[in-house]
């Protein structure tokens, strides 16, 4: 009668121990994570109907300049866009502008060949040159912006030029460009033209003030 009253004690025990060893690794077992659901993919750029507002100063004029994507034409790779000066169709392989209207066209006709300057290749690293419009400009270096408060990673860019004013004056002008490299888009520029004694003959600045575009949206 005691040795079974001595085993009944001892398996009480034992079951007491097995409860109390579960309800501490239950307490102590870690969260679970929940699961991160997957963002959706960025669309291609440009896009058709992605649009950009840039504020600027023109030799000291306050300008807002709009730029509008009206067709992605994914069978000839090829966007028409619109911005306050023309309309355009550019070559998404190269980024070479094919025909345009207005101002821009009539630099078309007198250039021969005009680049797209609303955004650049996104694998581009320091010390590559790029076709920006009607010149050639070289990756110098990487800072970080602010869209909207938002920061951006940019790249900046460099070029230089001699030339004349309109009135035939000899100029030297030099413009720092910054395209954002998620994207690739252009979000800043400072361009100024300087005559020989060092007086500024025009200038011209600019940033990104907004867009539908996903600046910092992760690859």
């Amino acid at each position: 009668m005691k040795n079974k009253l001595l085993i009944s004690v001892l398996v009480i025990s034992l079951l007491s121990v097995i409860i109390q060893a579960a309800i501490f690794l239950s307490s102590t077992k870690k969260a679970e994570v929940p699961e991160v659901p997957e963002l959706p993919e960025l669309p291609t750029l440009p896009f058709d109907g992605m649009s950009l507002t840039y504020y600027g100063s023109a030799s000291g004029n306050f300008f807002t300049k709009q730029v509008v994507v009206l067709r992605y034409n994914t069978e000839a790779n090829t966007v028409t866009l619109r911005d306050e000066d023309a309309t355009m169709e550019v070559d998404l392989s190269s980024r070479e502008v094919l025909w345009a209207t207005g101002w821009v066209g009539d630099q078309l006709t007198q250039t021969g060949s005009l680049y797209s300057e609303y955004w650049i290749p996104t694998g581009v690293k320091i010390g590559d040159v790029i076709k920006v419009y009607v010149h050639d400009a070289k990756v110098v270096d990487s800072t970080v912006l602010a869209i909207q408060g938002n920061p951006v990673e940019a790249w900046k860019l460099y070029l230089s030029y001699d030339g004349v004013d309109g009135n035939g004056v000899p100029v030297f002008g030099k413009e720092t460009r910054y395209y954002e490299k998620n994207t690739g888009l252009w979000i800043a520029t400072s361009w100024a033209e300087f005559y020989e004694d060092g007086k500024v003959a025009s200038s011209y600045g600019l940033h990104l003030a907004s867009s539908n575009v996903a600046l910092s949206y992760p690859k």
